[in-house]
């Protein structure tokens, strides 16, 4: 039987697809040389490793990214933003969705959060420009409109100089 599309869903005929096992596994493995993607990775993660961690990831490639997360992670998130202000940073109590999508066509789905997890997770990665763009419209960037993005305190900034 054909699955059938519905206002909160799309199907996609041409996709490459790749499954991950279970446990001890993360998109952001899959992320090793973030030099050899040129455009923007956006990440959504319940929760985030260390702001050290984040910090190394973030500085590995010359693109421009976007973390949104819980908001029980806003004070890792300000801290990062004064290390790193080109990050786009956000914060959600609604967030708990985990995924990452790399510009232009790679989309990663699934139950583990940013960073190594010992618990059996589950995620699936798709290869596909159309995915990708469906996934950031009605997605990403209606989770972003929700959220609120971490800025700098101008103040602040001028005090520490």
């Amino acid at each position: 039987m054909a699955w059938e599309s519905c206002a909160s869903s799309h199907i996609f005929k041409e996709v490459e697809v790749k499954l991950f096992g279970i446990g001890g596994h993360s998109w952001i493995s899959e992320l090793p040389d973030l030099k050899h993607y040129k455009g923007e990775i956006r990440m959504c993660s319940y929760t985030i490793p260390s702001i050290e961690q984040l910090c190394q990831l973030f500085s590995r490639g010359p693109q421009r990214f976007w973390l949104l997360t819980n908001v029980r992670e806003r004070f890792k998130l300000e801290a990062i933003k004064y290390q790193l202000p080109e990050v786009h940073l956000a914060v959600n109590s609604a967030t708990h969705a985990r995924g990452c999508l790399i510009e232009p066509d790679l989309v990663y789905v699934g139950s583990p959060n940013l960073g190594w997890s010992e618990w059996q997770e589950s995620l699936i990665g798709l290869k596909s420009e159309d995915a990708y763009n469906w996934y950031l419209k009605n997605c990403f960037e209606l989770f972003w409109r929700l959220s609120t993005e971490i800025e700098l305190d101008v103040n602040e900034t001028k005090k520490s100089k």
